[in-house]
């Protein structure tokens, strides 16, 4: 293999020491970047062109950076990926507070489910309460009474008097307020507690199921466009990670358009699963037994492809919060699997006027 007679460039001495050697190591770089290989950030196997050493004479080629100018102003595919990534953080920010604020909400939820629980602890110091204060009482006159303010079944309250359980005094009382009262009082608590953590939980729920339909249209637009711009359909599936079908659809390609199987491998293997098309039709005839209807259905599966895509956008773009995408993760099995755990009503808001 022949060398120019004015070689120049970072590979000339190479050549003058061991000729050919340039020509073998940059020939190897195209391999490495050739398509059935999944392509690193930034740099995309369809971006690259084999094209002929100017320093050599023979039959050499090496893999050069190609820019791919799009009809759109002539922005390369890296800024057109760039500005992608771009708009899915900034769509993400908002649902990632929502679950934030459900997360916190069922927390508070739990709280106060525990405080009700605690009730039980207070059965002892309310039966000898109750005594003390008429000690006309019986025994088992006094087990009903207190199982009554306690909201307790009569033998849990009669296992832990006689079973002489530790006494644990609720807070708040007083040795001159009226022991009735005050039970009525803090049990009305607990409950009003309860209660409004279920309310806040409920609502905080619905904003984030709103939040998430709302982040899966931002990112549909953004691939449209960035597909408009040019990007090839394999840095889409690898800027959202979602399924190639997926993508083409929101890109508003043809769905036959071929992506190597091990392309899509990789892509699917990046994602904690794939929602298919059967879990959507599954999800449908589960809410259609619930008396919702085909528009909220369809948000239904809608919602379970925004949770898809965001169990894996959310580490990527917004920080990986184990609590929140512990979350995320429960959800999309909640409704792949057990869509009835959240009312009917629940559904139906994700469209509203929705049957």
């Amino acid at each position: 293999m022949g060398i120019d007679s004015k070689p120049e460039g970072e590979y000339a001495a190479c050549d003058r020491v061991f000729p050919g050697r340039s020509s073998l190591l940059l020939l190897g770089l195209s391999q490495i970047c050739g398509d059935d290989v999944p392509d690193g950030e930034g740099f995309d196997a369809d971006e690259v062109e084999l094209v002929p050493s100017r320093r050599i004479t023979g039959p050499g080629w090496f893999g050069r950076r190609k820019p791919v100018v799009t009809s759109a102003g002539g922005r390369t595919a890296m800024t057109a990926s760039g500005d992608l990534a771009a708009a899915i953080r900034a769509a993400a920010v908002t649902p990632a507070a929502a679950v934030d604020a459900y997360c916190a909400a069922l927390d508070a939820m739990r709280r106060a489910v525990d405080g009700w629980e605690t009730r039980k602890e207070w059965a002892s110091f309310a039966f000898t309460a109750l005594r003390a204060a008429d000690p006309a009482l019986s025994e088992p006159a006094a087990i009903e009474l207190t199982g009554a303010y306690l909201r307790l079944s009569a033998p849990t309250v009669a296992h832990a008097v006689y079973a002489r359980l530790p006494k644990r005094t609720p807070p708040g009382w007083q040795a001159d307020r009226v022991i009735g009262r005050f039970l009525v009082e803090t049990m009305n608590g607990l409950r009003r507690d309860m209660e409004e953590a279920v309310a806040v939980v409920d609502e905080t729920h619905q904003a984030a199921a709103a939040a998430m339909l709302g982040f899966y249209d931002a990112v549909t637009a953004a691939v449209a466009a960035a597909a408009a711009a040019g990007l090839s359909s394999r840095r889409l599936c690898r800027v959202t990670r979602m399924p190639g079908s997926t993508v083409l659809a929101m890109a508003r390609r043809p769905a036959g358009e071929r992506l190597s199987e091990r392309f899509l491998g990789w892509v699917a293997g990046s994602r904690p699963g794939t929602v298919s098309e059967a879990d959507l039709e599954l999800l449908g005839e589960r809410l259609a037994k619930m008396g919702v209807g085909p528009q909220a259905a369809r948000a239904a599966g809608k919602l379970l492809r925004a949770l898809e895509l965001f169990a894996v956008a959310g580490p990527r773009y917004v920080g990986d919060a184990a609590e929140r995408q512990q979350c995320v993760s429960t959800e999309i099995e909640i409704i792949r699997t057990a869509p009835a755990r959240h009312p009917a009503e629940f559904w139906r808001s994700l469209t509203p006027g929705s049957g």
